[in-house]
């Protein structure tokens, strides 16, 4: 019973981790996303091809993370 108490603590441990682990890179990628809203309103003219596929490559590296 024991064995299986540590297991389940170390189990939730590593979720938890895990867990924040997702959060803080979904808060990264929002930062980001302000940063882009922030930088259009001021100049939307600004917007380029670069800059949309460097959002969708850090999105889709945030879904890749989180589908691991």
């Amino acid at each position: 019973m024991k064995e299986n108490n540590e297991r389940d603590t170390a189990l939730d441990s590593f979720i938890t981790e895990h867990v924040k682990d997702v959060q803080a890179k979904m808060n990264l990628i929002i930062e980001y996303l302000e940063i882009c809203k922030a930088e259009f309103e001021l100049n939307p003219n600004c917007a380029s091809i670069h800059d949309i596929a460097l959002i969708k490559k850090k999105l889709n590296e945030i879904i890749e993370f989180i589908d691991e």
